[in-house]
């Protein structure tokens, strides 16, 4: 796979998300037996189809998410921005990772009908038929490194928070602590005291450890998304 310089593949990502096996814990409800009558040895961890099923729900969150950087790299360097019907999920989407093992298994029905995962557009040649499609069949898939809200180490926990608190705020109001970190931040990128992100930390966490201030940005981005956009504040508004 193939990007320009500042941009990252989403096979790269794909890499990362392999490692990120302890991400989630086993299922409620999961069966004593397998489908061959084998017993199910309780590792602490998901088992192969829950594994499955997590990494098809982890991409539909990815696009839900993030789609909207996500652009088609073609072989000459030119990047294609894709529409939303291009990357959308179909099957079973639920706004956070089921709980529950049965619930879980339905997300391995999820699928996309132009995307061919880990990361490019689909060679199939029934796309030639659509317009947007032709000439960029089997494009590499990628985002701008400044696109993605944390490292890519810590994408996989920072899709978990952003679907959980999605749910939260479609079924109950948001309650947040006013004096809160991440409150401040946006407080202060709204007042325009300042507009990028190194300057946030001078200003608010000078001494705070990266580790924290991360954790801190993050929550920060989930109150106003419009953080994670690139470039300096002020010029977006």
């Amino acid at each position: 796979m193939w990007c320009p310089e500042g941009y990252v593949t989403l096979v790269d990502i794909s890499v990362q998300f392999n490692f990120d096996v302890d991400a989630v814990g086993p299922a409620e409800g999961r069966p004593k037996f397998s489908e061959d009558s084998s017993l199910q040895i309780d590792t602490g961890l998901m088992d192969a189809d829950e594994l499955k099923a997590f990494e098809l729900w982890r991409w539909a969150a990815f696009f839900e998410h993030l789609g909207h950087h996500v652009r088609a790299c073609l072989p000459s360097g030119a990047l294609v921005k894709l529409s939303r019907p291009a990357l959308f999920p179909w099957g079973h989407l639920y706004r956070a990772f089921p709980k529950r093992y049965a619930e879980r298994l339905k997300c391995k029905e999820i699928f996309f009908d132009f995307i061919e995962l880990p990361g490019m557009v689909k060679t199939a040649s029934d796309l030639t038929k659509i317009d947007w499609a032709r000439g960029i069949e089997g494009a590499s898939l990628c985002i701008a490194e400044q696109d993605l809200p944390v490292p890519i180490h810590e994408l996989t926990d920072w899709l978990l928070l952003a679907s959980e608190k999605h749910v939260d705020e479609v079924s109950t109001p948001a309650i947040v602590e006013t004096d809160s970190l991440a409150v401040r931040i946006v407080e202060a990128f709204k007042s325009r005291r300042v507009s990028t992100k190194p300057q946030a930390k001078q200003m608010l966490a000078r001494d705070m450890k990266w580790e924290a201030w991360r954790a801190e940005w993050r929550e920060a981005v989930l109150l106003d998304p419009d953080l994670a956009k690139p470039g300096p504040r002020g010029s977006r508004d």
